[in-house]
């Protein structure tokens, strides 16, 4: 598990979550996507495939068939989810 920043821009907030680094992208982005829904009360605009998940400081887009762990992120680091 590795404990990173995910900024999702539109709802202009930043949310902290431990996530594994094994699992793929695609997992994450619905997983996430959900613990956010269901944290602010209300639902993400768009279909859960089409979202976009990415680093902030490596300035990149993750592919959804691949691992954080194959990107090399690390603890800290500042993620993106459009």
């Amino acid at each position: 598990m590795i404990n990173v920043d995910v900024y999702v821009p539109s709802l202009d907030r930043m949310y902290n979550f431990n996530l594994d680094e094994e699992s793929r992208i695609s997992v994450l982005i619905e997983e996430i996507s959900e613990l956010i829904c269901q944290k602010e009360h209300s639902v993400l605009d768009g279909e859960k495939d089409r979202f976009i998940m990415g680093s902030v400081d490596k300035e990149l887009n993750f592919n959804p068939k691949y691992s954080l762990r194959e990107y090399s992120i690390k603890n800290g680091e500042k993620l993106i989810l459009v």
